[in-house]
């Protein structure tokens, strides 16, 4: 219920933020904020959508390939990254695939609060946009259990499910936050 409160609250005070502040800028170019709750549904259209926590200007980005690339040095650390989101789970928009040039997959998964609930989650619609997202890096072992499920959950055939046999190393960005947007 608190944190119910809390989005009520900072809903409340944005609203009034924005009926106090005009703006010159179109509205199909304003970011919104996606809701909070992982059954939420929300779609993201031809809007910037922001989650979580949102990216700061400041920081240095780096593309997919690069990431994957520097996966040694970045282990365990907070980065920037970007590319085009290439699959979303369609169950509950608790995580996104980016694709590297090379065909390789990057992993963006939204982290659970103490209550096991998902802190945001992404527009199940956001397949072919471009997103900017800050989050710990990890390399990892993916059993294929996980393979499996991850593979169900983002649409795959029972065929493309059964086809999975053995573990594969992954790329994960435990996402703080992520800026999403159409060209």
């Amino acid at each position: 219920m608190t944190r119910l409160s809390s989005f009520v609250l900072l809903a409340a005070l944005a609203l009034s933020a924005c009926a106090s502040e005009p703006t010159d800028a179109p509205a199909e170019t304003e970011p919104v904020a996606a809701s909070e709750t992982p059954d939420s549904g929300a779609e993201m259209g031809d809007a910037s959508v922001i989650v979580g926590e949102e990216p700061s200007a400041e920081a240095e980005i780096l593309p997919v390939s690069a990431a994957i690339a520097q996966s040694e040095t970045l282990q365990g650390e907070t980065v920037a990254v970007e590319g085009t989101v290439s699959k979303v789970c369609s169950v509950k928009g608790c995580w996104m695939t980016l694709t590297a040039e090379n065909g390789e997959t990057f992993r963006v998964i939204v982290p659970k609060d103490e209550a096991g609930e998902y802190v945001f989650t992404f527009p199940m619609d956001a397949t072919g946009a471009t997103a900017q997202i800050v989050g710990e890096f990890a390399v990892e072992t993916e059993d294929v259990e996980t393979q499996r499920h991850l593979a169900e959950d983002g649409g795959a055939t029972e065929e493309e499910v059964q086809a999975i046999t053995e573990p594969k190393t992954t790329y994960v960005l435990t996402a703080q936050g992520a800026r999403l947007s159409r060209a």
